[in-house]
């Protein structure tokens, strides 16, 4: 049985995934990716022939290379008419992900285990949202979604803190998540979306009154601000309170906490001028106000968002 040809090692082979192109026919197989043994390269199998069909052009069923075998570099890709994308990825060490031009409506959130990525391009689907999870890759440089269904990303983004490039373009976006603009982008590409207007217009609300949870929720929480408060020393030996607290958040004009009643607000923020941006300069950013008393507190630059 003749063996395999030795060929060079191609370090960038194994870092970069790309899946474009199935517009006519919507993804019917489960193709689970393997690296070559020998050369690095990615090695697919078609499960429904129930056969391996390799990739690499000097390993194949002829050669002595041994079988592939489940291994942590690994990347599962799953489709059906409607649903679902890329699932269960445990390829650690891919750093370019690529599923452009395809009928994506979901990213699972196994997504945020592959905290090695660098790049991400899911242009052209159908995508409605993105998963929180995507918030884990910290490495992520460039993050394209232009022309899917979004209407909003999720909360969190500042967590990207080395993302350089983002294009949103061709959504359904009415602004950007809380503290975008702290993120240190060069490029941001966001025309055609419904991005909310600033039309300011007069509105006094009345204070309202809030429920006992709320009021409890947030005197633990304005505690646990203080490492010497018996709050903090004692929330441990309560195991559920911690998790339920962590979806806290702060008001954006006061800084007091709050847990589960907030105002949802917009203030409209100038791009830093070293960004390369298509379209207007400036752009609206999601706030949460933890009252109406901080809402109806004048000199602050905060808008209530009226929707038609």
């Amino acid at each position: 049985m003749p063996t395999a040809a030795p060929c060079s090692p191609l370090t960038k082979a194994r870092s970069r995934l790309y899946v474009t192109g199935t517009r006519a026919w919507w993804w019917t197989l489960v193709a689970g990716l393997r690296l070559c043994p020998s050369t690095g390269l990615i090695l697919l199998m078609w499960t429904f022939p129930g056969r391996w069909s390799w990739l690499c052009p000097h390993v194949g069923p002829s050669s002595n290379a041994p079988p592939p075998t489940p291994c942590r570099e690994a990347l599962t890709l799953v489709g059906a008419p409607g649903s679902g994308g890329p699932s269960s990825p445990t390829l650690t060490r891919l750093r370019h992900l690529s599923v452009l031009d395809n009928k994506l409506e979901e990213v699972p959130a196994e997504l945020g285990h592959l905290t090695s990525l660098t790049e991400i391009n899911f242009t052209s689907n159908n995508l409605p949202s993105l998963p929180m999870q995507l918030y884990q890759c910290k490495e992520i440089t460039k993050l394209h979604v232009a022309r899917n269904k979004l209407t909003s990303l999720p909360e969190g983004i500042k967590a990207l803190t080395k993302l350089q490039v983002l294009d949103v373009a061709g959504n359904k976006l009415s602004m950007f998540p809380v503290e975008f603009d702290s993120l240190p982008l060069k490029e941001l590409y966001h025309e055609d979306n419904r991005f909310v207007r600033c039309e300011p217009m007069s509105s006094v609300q009345d204070v309202e009154v809030l429920m006992l949870k709320e009021l409890a929720a947030r005197f633990v929480l304005q505690q646990d601000r203080d490492m010497s408060s018996l709050v903090h020393r004692m929330l441990p030996y309560y195991p559920p309170l911690p998790e339920l607290l962590a979806n806290g958040s702060c008001c954006a004009l006061c800084l007091n906490p709050f847990l589960t009643t907030w105002l949802e607000c917009v203030h409209f923020v100038s791009v830093n001028k070293e960004t390369k941006i298509r379209s207007s300069k400036t752009i609206p950013v999601r706030a949460f106000l933890c009252s109406y008393k901080c809402f109806n507190t004048e000199g602050h630059s905060y808008y209530g968002v009226a929707r038609k």
